[in-house]
């Protein structure tokens, strides 16, 4: 306020009747009811929760501080930790972005949820699966590629390209042309796999790790060493660390699981040609023609159908035979012909 509005410019006789008047007004009002004694305590109380309020808001602003420095602090320890060392394969991870797509599924599979799934779910990030002794999987990765899980088999879906294989196998394929989105890299507790644009299994048991790879091209690494295997090599690792190579057949006893639990192929509109070379891709068999002609118009016949349920080494005996041909296989070695007609050998 200025000194013009608080009065102090006014005459001194202004002043003076000003200060009477009020004493006369003061006295005319007499003296003030005491304050009763109940009334007191309440204020008192009052006064004294709000102090002790902004007393505990300023201790807890002071203890979460440091609270939050020292998190910081540990969080900092933490990602050195982590990035000085592999992800755990029992470490808890957090549900994150779909990393597969269900496809199939047979027998007992443990989820981490413990709900019932089926095919077409999506699978988030972080996703633990765990088959039983009949269970089976396969699986789409959201790269594009493909992954089947044999029974007893423990795995971590870290991200649609990043996986961790405890125990039992797997069993990756590239997908179309053997090209997907993005490469796979598989950790084990014995070495860390990854695909060449391929077709290969995975098989981790108690003392010893298995690389089979059935097309292209896959790499182990362990211990600042690399090993490639290719096409029809299998490469194994005991638990002293001893890794050996030897040849395997692309076809056989060996890929019988894979079969069981392949997704069923999409046959409505499919040409014969797409339908053969989906029966070569999953059995490993080469298929022949035995007259040129027939594959000129394997491409241009038009198939229609279902072969859901059927494996796709037992596929070829239904849907040739609807399209006038038959198979004969010897070796891997599919060879298709034109069926004889009837009453001639």
């Amino acid at each position: 306020m200025s000194d013009s509005e608080n009065g102090s410019n006014l005459p001194g006789g202004f002043r003076d009747q000003g200060e009477e008047l009020m004493a006369r007004l003061l006295r005319l009002a007499g003296p003030r009811a005491p304050v009763p004694e109940d009334a007191k305590e309440r204020v008192r109380q009052a006064v004294l929760a709000r102090w002790r309020v902004q007393v505990r808001s300023q201790k807890r602003r002071k203890t979460l501080l440091w609270v939050g420095v020292a998190l910081s602090a540990a969080a900092v320890l933490t990602v050195g930790i982590g990035l000085s060392r592999r992800l755990p394969l029992d470490g808890a991870s957090a549900p994150g972005p779909s990393a597969a797509t269900l496809l199939r599924l047979d027998g007992s599979v443990e989820w981490p949820d413990a709900k019932s799934h089926s095919a077409g779910d999506a699978l988030p990030a972080g996703t633990r699966l765990r088959t039983g002794p009949e269970g089976r999987l396969a699986l789409r990765l959201a790269g594009g590629a493909f992954l089947r899980l044999d029974r007893e088999t423990h795995l971590l879906l870290i991200s649609s390209s990043l996986l961790e294989l405890e125990q039992g196998a797997v069993y990756f394929d590239s997908g179309e042309d053997h090209v997907a989105s993005t490469s796979l890299e598989i950790r084990t507790r014995m070495g860390i796999v990854r695909d060449r644009g391929t077709q290969f299994e995975i098989r981790v048991e108690a003392r010893a790790m298995r690389v089979s790879v059935r097309e292209g091209t896959a790499s182990l690494t362990r211990e600042d060493q690399s090993y490639e295997a290719g096409s029809g090599t299998r490469l194994s690792v005991d638990e002293r660390g001893v890794v050996e190579t030897r040849a395997i057949s692309r076809e056989g006893t060996d890929w019988d699981w894979v079969l069981a639990i392949a997704p069923a192929f999409d046959l409505e509109g499919k040409t014969l040609g797409e339908f053969l070379d989906w029966v070569s891709s999953e059995t490993g068999w080469e298929v022949r023609f035995a007259e040129p002609s027939i594959a000129g118009e394997a491409f241009t016949v038009i198939l229609h159908g279902s072969v859901q349920g059927m494996r796709p080494d037992q596929a070829p005996a239904a849907v040739l035979p609807t399209c006038g041909l038959s198979s004969h296989l010897e070796r891997g070695i599919l060879t298709v012909a034109r069926r004889a007609p009837k009453g001639m050998p």
